[in-house]
């Protein structure tokens, strides 16, 4: 368990790093801006695919339901010390850290959860075209309950991975990269 402990507290922290870097710049495409609030696509983005790679890696080993927890509270730790040490405030941030850690690590670990324990339990929901079904009603949600639509997403890939060689369940971490792109940049730059 303290490997999948490790390797999401380094996932958390690199998520983390890499916003607040994106938070600093004056990255824009058109009139999105990435900086300031903008930087919040980032965990948007990658927060599900770290889900997603440690969750795939778990569900091969003897003991996934173990695994998949310390990976999450790994990624929460790690994202939380990340958001703390961006701030500046270092002791004083590790409550906004963790916050910020509860919405967008937990929320949507919560809710892969419960797409793969779905999946699970009825064989009639890790259909591909009932996986499929769920990436396109979730893309729209990327706007208006962003961690809901990032579980979801996740967890159907999860799901997916299950049946996949080593690679294709690259693949499809790939592919799950484009979908939370696109459901985070390009639909609202089609909206703008």
């Amino acid at each position: 368990m303290l490997p999948a402990f490790a390797a999401g507290t380094a996932c958390g922290l690199a998520v983390a790093l890499l916003m607040g870097a994106v938070e600093t710049s004056r990255l824009a495409i058109g009139p999105l801006a990435f900086y300031g609030n903008g930087a919040l696509v980032v965990p948007a983005v990658a927060i599900p695919v770290a889900l997603y790679a440690l969750w795939a890696w778990a569900v091969r080993a003897a003991r996934p339901v173990a695994l998949a927890v310390a990976a999450v509270a790994g990624l929460e730790a790690g994202f939380a010390l990340g958001v703390a040490l961006t701030v500046g405030n270092f002791p004083g941030s590790l409550g906004s850290g963790a916050l910020s850690g509860l919405l967008f690590v937990v929320v949507p670990a919560v809710i892969a959860g419960f797409v793969v324990t779905a999946a699970r339990a009825i064989p009639e929901f890790a259909r591909a075209s009932t996986l499929f079904g769920l990436v396109v009603v979730s893309l729209p949600f990327m706007l208006l309950l962003p961690f809901v639509a990032m579980g979801v997403l996740a967890g159907a890939f999860v799901v997916a991975s299950a049946r996949a060689e080593r690679a294709g369940s690259i693949a499809l971490g790939a592919l799950l990269g484009a979908v939370l792109s696109s459901g985070s940049v390009a639909i609202p730059l089609l909206l703008v």
